[in-house]
C-alpha cells in the first residue's frame, strides 16, 4: 500500500506538467474568429488556429486546418475534403483541387475580380506538430498573423483552374487581375511595381495607400 502511494505522490508531478504542457500548447495556437462552409454549404462558425499541411498526407483532402465551436473546448481537425471555403478575421480562404499545388489545397483569396489572384503560403516544421507546414494569414496591411518561409501566387478565374504567377508574365496578368484601379494598372506597367514587391502591390490595391 506505502509503495502504491508512493509511487502515485512521484506520478502527480508528471501529470500537471503534462496537462500545463498541453494547455499551453493549446494556448500558443493563436485562435482567431473565423467559420467554414461544409460541402453540404452549412455555415460553421467558432475559432481557426493552424492550418496544418502534413507532408505524410496521402492526398490533399486529407490536410487540415483546427477549429472549435467555443474558446474553451479543444480543437479538432476540419479536413480539406470536407469544405469549400473559410474565412479567419478579414481573410478568406479556399480549397483547390488544382493539379499545380502541390503542398496545400489552401489558396488565400488576394484579388477577388473576374480574373482573381491567390497566394498559398506554407511554413515548414510546426512547432506543435513536428514535421509538417502550416499556412500563415496575410492582413490587409502585409502583416502575418502567423509566420511562414514560402508563398507561391496563383491566378484564374477559379480555384481549380489556376496557372502559377511568374516574373515573366507579372505585367500582363497583374494588369488583368487589378483592371478595377487603373491607377495600380498604371504604376505596374511602369514598373513601379515588380514581381518582388507583391506584398506592397497588395497594400496599394487593397488601402489606396502606397507602403514606401
Amino acid at each position: 500500500m506505502l509503495k502504491k502511494i508512493i509511487t502515485l505522490l512521484l506520478l502527480i508531478p508528471f501529470y500537471l506538467h503534462s496537462t500545463y504542457t498541453h494547455a499551453q500548447a493549446d494556448d500558443s495556437k493563436h485562435w482567431q474568429p473565423g467559420y467554414y462552409y461544409d460541402n453540404d454549404n452549412i455555415k460553421h462558425t467558432g475559432f481557426i488556429s493552424y492550418f496544418v499541411n502534413e507532408e505524410y498526407a496521402n492526398s490533399a483532402a486529407q490536410k487540415f486546418f483546427l477549429f472549435k465551436n467555443n474558446p474553451d473546448e479543444p480543437g479538432r481537425r476540419i479536413f480539406a475534403g470536407n469544405i469549400t471555403s473559410f474565412v479567419v478575421a478579414r481573410d478568406s480562404f479556399v480549397v483547390s483541387d488544382a493539379r499545380v499545388l502541390n503542398e496545400t489545397p489552401f489558396l488565400q483569396v488576394a484579388v477577388n475580380n473576374p480574373l482573381k489572384l491567390y497566394i498559398a503560403r506554407v511554413r515548414r516544421h510546426s512547432p506543435e506538430f513536428g514535421v509538417g507546414t502550416s499556412i500563415g494569414f496575410l492582413s490587409i496591411a502585409g502583416e502575418t498573423s502567423f509566420p511562414y518561409t514560402k508563398e507561391k501566387y496563383y491566378y484564374g478565374k477559379n480555384p481549380d483552374n489556376l496557372t502559377e504567377l511568374t516574373r515573366k508574365d507579372f505585367i500582363d496578368v497583374m494588369s488583368q487581375v487589378m483592371a478595377d484601379k487603373p491607377d495600380v494598372v498604371a504604376k505596374i506597367q511602369k514598373k513601379d511595381y515588380r514581381y518582388g514587391d507583391m506584398k506592397d502591390l497588395l497594400v496599394y490595391y487593397n488601402t489606396g495607400k502606397e507602403p514606401r
